[in-house]
C-alpha cells in the first residue's frame, strides 16, 4: 500500500501529514487555579480540584423518633375501646379487636371519655392530698426533734447556772435565761421578761423550753377535722356523732385495716398515712389505742397467714408445666423450637422439673394429640381402672398426682376428661379407697417384716463367721502353749533343733 497525490503526480509509502493549524490566542484566566493543599503528614496531600464522586454522600441528618404510645387506659362502659396517650402528649382512641385508631372520638364515646378524665383528675387530687398529709407529718416530726434538741440544750444551760442566784433575783416564771457567748461579753447573763420588748420567735422558743415537747392534742385533731370539713364542704352537724364503745371502735378500726390490705409485717409509722384519709380512722379517740389495736391485729393476721400456709396443699410442680403444655404445644413445632420460643415463661424456668422430663412430656403429648379423641378417651378410662388413689370423696380439684401428672389425662380435652373422671368416681364402691389403703398397709407391713428378717439373718451369718475365727485363733494359741510346756530331761536343749552330724565332728 502507498499514497498517491493527484495534483503533484507523486507517490510515497509514508503516510503524509497535513500542515499545522494556527491556534487562537489564549486569554489569561480570571482567577488563578487553586493550588492543592500540601500536608506534610499526608503523603498524597488533599486536592480541592478532584472530581465529584457520587458514591461518597453525606450522612443523613438525624430524624426525630416516631411518636409511640406511652399509656393505655380502658374507657369505662365502652369496651373494647382504649384511650391512648403518646410520649409527645398526643391522644387518640384505639380498638384492639378491629385494629382501628381514631384521632377524633365519635359522639357516642365523648361522654365516657369526659367521665374518665374527671375520674383521673379526682385520683390525682387524692394522691396530692395524701402527699400533703405525709409532708405535714414529716414536718411535725422534724419540729418534735427540734423541740427535743432545744430542751436538751436548755437543760445543759441550766446545769451551768447558779440556783441560789436565780432564787434571790426572783425572776418570774415567764422570764427566759440565756447565757451569751464569750465573744460578746465576759460571761454576763441577760434576762428577757414579758414587760420588755422581744420578738415572737424568742417567745415561741421560750414556751417550748418551759413546756417541754409539743403534743398532738385533741384540739389539734378538732382543728384538722374542721379544715377537712371545709375542704369537703361539710357542716358541724355532719361531724357530730354518738360516742362509740371501745370494743365497737376497735372492730371498726380492724375493718379499716382489712379493707386497705395493710401489711401486717410493716410498722405503724409506714402504714399510718394510708389510713388517715378514711373516716374510720377516728373510731378510736387516741393514737395510743390505735397503735395497740394495730399491734393486736398484726399478730392475729400473721397467725392466720401461717395457718393458711400450713393448710395449703402442696401442688406438684409438673401440673403447671402440663397445663402450659396443653395451651401452647402444637405439632408444628419441634421440641428445640418450642423450647426456644417459650424459654422465658415461668413454667419453662422451673428448676423442680428437669429439661429431660419436659422434653419427654412434650414428645409424648404431641404423639397422642395426633390420634383421635375417642382413642385418647379409651386409654384414659383403662388407666383410671388401674389407679388405686381415687375414692368416692375425690373431686376434680384435688386429684392425686398419679392422675393429674399423667399425660393420658392431659391429652384429653378438659371438658371430656373431667366428665370421664367424675363418672369413674361415681362408679366406685363406697369402701373402694379404704380397702385399697388397708391392703397397701398390710403389704407394706409384710414387706417391712421380710426385710427385717433378712437383715437379722445376714447379721447372724456375719456373727457366726466372727465366732468361728475367734475359736480357731484360740485353739492355735493353746497348741503353742502346750508345745512350750513340753520340756524333757534335756531341758531347754530339747527345744532347740541341733544337727547331729555337727556334734560328731566336734567329738572327733
Amino acid at each position: 500500500m502507498y499514497y498517491y497525490h493527484a495534483e503533484s503526480k507523486t507517490s510515497t509509502y509514508t503516510r503524509p501529514v497535513g500542515p499545522p493549524q494556527e491556534m487562537p490566542p489564549s486569554q489569561p484566566p480570571a482567577f488563578p487555579p487553586a493550588q492543592p493543599f500540601q500536608n506534610p503528614s499526608f503523603r498524597g496531600g488533599f486536592n480541592y480540584n478532584r472530581p465529584y464522586n457520587p458514591q461518597h454522600t453525606r450522612r443523613p441528618r438525624h430524624q426525630d423518633k416516631p411518636d409511640k404510645p406511652k399509656t393505655k387506659r380502658a374507657i369505662p362502659n365502652a369496651e373494647p375501646w382504649l384511650f391512648v396517650t403518646t410520649k409527645k402528649g398526643n391522644t387518640f382512641i384505639h380498638n384492639p379487636e378491629t385494629k382501628e385508631s381514631l384521632w377524633t372520638a365519635p359522639d357516642n364515646l365523648k361522654d365516657a371519655i369526659e367521665s374518665m378524665e374527671k375520674l383521673s383528675l379526682e385520683e390525682e387530687r387524692e394522691r396530692e392530698r395524701i402527699r400533703r398529709r405525709q409532708s405535714a407529718l414529716e414536718r411535725q416530726r422534724r419540729e418534735e426533734e427540734e423541740t427535743f434538741a432545744d430542751e436538751q440544750e436548755y437543760n445543759e444551760l441550766a446545769e451551768y447556772s447558779d440556783p441560789e442566784e436565780n432564787e434571790g433575783d426572783g425572776v418570774s416564771s415567764h422570764g427566759v435565761k440565756r447565757q451569751l457567748s464569750a465573744a460578746t461579753d465576759e460571761g454576763d447573763e441577760e434576762y428577757y421578761d414579758d414587760d420588755e420588748e422581744f420578738d415572737e420567735e424568742h417567745d415561741e422558743k421560750r414556751m417550748r423550753l418551759e413546756g417541754g415537747p409539743v403534743e398532738f392534742t385533741e384540739d389539734d385533731i378538732a382543728w384538722q377535722l374542721g379544715a377537712m370539713a371545709e375542704d369537703y364542704g361539710l357542716g358541724e352537724e355532719d361531724l357530730e356523732g354518738e360516742d362509740m364503745a371501745p370494743d365497737d371502735g376497735a372492730l371498726l378500726f380492724k375493718d379499716l385495716l382489712n379493707d386497705l390490705q395493710i401489711n401486717p409485717y410493716s410498722t405503724w409509722d409506714s402504714e399510718m398515712p394510708k389510713m388517715v384519709e378514711d373516716g374510720r380512722y377516728t373510731a378510736l379517740p387516741t393514737t395510743k389505742l390505735r397503735k395497740q389495736v394495730f399491734s393486736d391485729w398484726c399478730q392475729e393476721r400473721i397467725a392466720e397467714l401461717k395457718a393458711a400456709k400450713e393448710k395449703e396443699v402442696k401442688r406438684d410442680p409438673r401440673v403447671a408445666y402440663l397445663e402450659f403444655l396443653e395451651l401452647n404445644a402444637t405439632p408444628k413445632l419441634y421440641w428445640p423450637e418450642f423450647k426456644r420460643k417459650y424459654k422465658k415463661e415461668p413454667a419453662m424456668k422451673d428448676l423442680k422439673v428437669t429439661d429431660k422430663d419436659r422434653e419427654k412430656y412434650y414428645r409424648d403429648y404431641i404423639a397422642r394429640t395426633k390420634t383421635s379423641v375417642e382413642t385418647r378417651e379409651g386409654e384414659l378410662r383403662k388407666y383410671l381402672k388401674t389407679v388405686k388413689d381415687l375414692t368416692r370423696n375425690s373431686s376434680i380439684d384435688n386429684l392425686p398426682s398419679s392422675i393429674s401428672c399423667d399425660i393420658r389425662y392431659i391429652a384429653v380435652p378438659r371438658d371430656k376428661r373431667e366428665r370421664i373422671v367424675e363418672d369413674h368416681i361415681q362408679s366406685l364402691p363406697e369402701d373402694a379407697g379404704e380397702k385399697d389403703a388397708a391392703n397397701d398397709n398390710l403389704e407394706k407391713q409384710r414387706k417391712a417384716l421380710q426385710d427385717r428378717e433378712a437383715a437379722v439373718r445376714r447379721e447372724q451369718f456375719y456373727n457366726s463367721k466372727d465366732i468361728a475365727r475367734g475359736k480357731e485363733a484360740l485353739r492355735e494359741t493353746e497348741m503353742q502353749i502346750k508345745r512350750a510346756m513340753n520340756v524333757g530331761k534335756e531341758g531347754l536343749l530339747s527345744q532347740l533343733d541341733v544337727p547331729k552330724d555337727t556334734g560328731k565332728e566336734d567329738e572327733t
